[in-house]
């Protein structure tokens, strides 16, 4: 019997290390999500903070509400739908070009400042890393190359 064990490798991975592979979330692991309050702000001064906040649980929400539901759509969809909710229920109204700028404020976030370390580590010390992430696939590409992501 082995116990949960891949066979012939013991406790520890094929290299000799506890794990072999490690896998991070995008949005707010792997990329700083501080800097959605920049952006709301600029749209919605003196309430940034708050609706980046509101912003971020409706995103939630609706992506594990449509998913028990099973009524998919990206996470581009779910991003703006989320958006225009939290503006809704915070009662504001943004410039159409602000609310332009807020639908892609995902795709410019920037990589957490410890993330190039940690992930430098953990590939030098030869366990595989990777991305999880219920984003697009189109808004995953664009970001990844943008912030060099996809080489680490």
């Amino acid at each position: 019997m082995s116990h949960g064990r891949r066979a012939g490798h013991g406790k520890h991975g094929r290299e000799g290390r506890a794990v072999d592979a490690v896998f991070f979330d995008l949005f707010g692991t792997l990329l700083d999500l501080a800097a959605l309050v920049d952006d709301c702000e600029t749209a919605a001064p003196a309430r940034g903070r708050e609706l980046a906040a509101r912003w971020r649980v409706r995103q939630l929400e609706f992506s594990w509400l449509r998913t028990t539901m099973g009524a998919f759509v990206d996470f581009d969809r779910v991003t703006a739908d989320a958006l225009e909710a939290a503006i809704a229920e915070l009662g504001l109204e943004l410039a159409t070009a602000d609310d332009d700028t807020l639908t892609s404020a995902f795709e410019r976030l920037p990589v957490h400042p410890a993330a190039p370390g940690v992930l430098g580590r953990l590939r030098s010390s030869g366990v595989q890393t990777g991305v999880l992430t219920n984003g697009s696939r189109r808004t995953l590409g664009l970001v990844v190359a943008r912030t060099g992501l996809d080489r680490m």
